[in-house]
């Protein structure tokens, strides 16, 4: 059994154990059912879980939301001062074609 819940975590396999229902007497709780069996999983993922889901969403969404506002702020105008010492010039490419000038965001 060893060798074989090994085996399924190297190939990243979710393993769980089928048990017919009628071996035991009585409800047991913490397992899922199908059918007539009970599923047992093997391995522990806290993430099937609505509420560590729900926790995990949070996290990502706070974490995404103060970098974009902690980085995002500062760094346009980095960009713009190592731009003006190496390569003095617009931020934007201008070209003239015809009689009409566009304004090419880089």
């Amino acid at each position: 059994m060893d060798k074989l819940t090994a085996y399924c975590d190297e190939k990243a396999i979710r393993t769980k154990i089928l048990i017919p229902y009628s071996s035991f007497g009585e409800n047991i709780s913490n397992f899922d059912y199908l059918g007539n069996h009970i599923i047992i999983d093997i391995r522990h993922e806290p993430l099937l879980y609505l509420g560590n889901r729900i926790v995990k969403r949070i996290f990502d969404l706070t974490l995404s939301i103060l970098s974009i506002v902690l980085v995002l702020s500062w760094l346009p105008i980095l960009v713009k001062i190592f731009q003006y010492f190496s390569y003095p010039g617009s931020l934007f490419f201008i070209q003239a074609v015809g009689s009409v000038t566009r304004i090419k965001s880089l």
